[in-house]
């Protein structure tokens, strides 16, 4: 079936005859009534009936007439529409430490491929400053876990910001794969007393102080590459929340062996949550909602 030929139809409908239709349409009348006869035939019923002013459309005829101009409506519509905007502009985001090289590799990399004329811009951050960096940074979205005390997310109600919970993630233990006690199928509180813990060296690295007194003794290391050169070198071991770090390098080479923590008295689970103020641009809202679609789908 060709277009004009309904466009044909639509015309003699509304003229009444078919050579009014043809002088309209600027074709000869045996033209247009050939037109109208391959339509019927296509269609397999008539769709017009003689009366004594002209024509007029049967019954199934006038669904047709009816369902075309519906047609036409959404035809016009596309033409109408104005091009896609393609999203443009910056986001700054603040990312604590062991969740950045996952959220780079897992959700920005692909975004960015997404939306090529958006530019993100990713920020380390301890899980005590973020409001701080919220506050006194381009950033308006955070990525951080969510400290037990949970005077950060009193913080940000009062702010009247959003916390949206991602996961919940499990604290473990990395030891160098080459240390003695890597061989072992799990780890004894014994077994910590024996071993140095790593962690950062900023006062505010209050989650991973609370561990000190079950370790040997302990290294305040400045970054997070210090601190698993140390790891690897057999010097200490580190307590991250680990499934972000799943696909780091030191974990998918096989440097580093992690443990579950033998410590009762301290619980492991760890909620990871993002947070965003209340001014967030168009494209920070876009990233927002690909994160959170990114965690339903590769989490829940």
């Amino acid at each position: 079936m060709q277009l004009d030929w309904l466009l044909y139809y639509i015309e003699v409908v509304n003229a009444g005859t078919i050579s009014a239709a043809a002088q309209n349409l600027h074709v000869s009348q045996p033209a247009l009534s050939k037109t109208i006869k391959n339509l019927e035939t296509e269609l397999g019923q008539s769709l017009l009936k003689r009366t004594n002013h002209g024509v007029c459309p049967t019954v199934f005829g006038q669904k047709v007439f009816e369902d075309f101009l519906q047609i036409q409506k959404t035809m016009k519509n596309w033409y109408q529409q104005q091009p896609a905007c393609e999203p443009e502009g910056e986001i700054h985001i603040c990312c604590i430490a062991c969740a950045s090289n996952y959220v780079l590799n897992q959700i920005i990399t692909p975004f960015c491929q997404q939306y090529p004329k958006i530019e993100i811009i990713l920020h380390d951050l301890r899980v005590q400053t973020v409001v701080h960096a919220l506050k006194n940074t381009p950033a308006n979205l955070a990525i951080t876990s969510l400290p037990s005390n949970n005077k950060i997310a009193m913080q940000v109600k009062a702010l009247e910001w959003e916390i949206y919970h991602l996961f919940t993630d499990e604290r473990r233990l990395l030891i160098g794969a080459s240390h003695p006690l890597a061989q072992k199928d799990a780890l004894s509180l014994e077994d910590l007393k024996t071993l140095p813990l790593a962690y950062y060296s900023t006062e505010l690295d209050i989650s991973s102080a609370i561990y000190e007194p079950y370790f040997a003794f302990s290294y305040k290391v400045a970054t997070r590459e210090n601190i698993m050169e140390l790891v690897i070198n057999n010097a200490a071991v580190f307590l991250p929340v680990f499934n972000l770090m799943k696909n780091d390098f030191y974990v998918t080479q096989g440097l580093v062996k992690s443990y579950s923590l033998p410590i009762q008295q301290i619980a492991s689970q760890v909620p990871i949550v993002m947070i965003t103020t209340n001014q967030l641009s168009s494209c920070e809202a876009l990233f927002r909602d690909a994160l959170i679609q990114h965690f339903i789908e590769n989490f829940s």
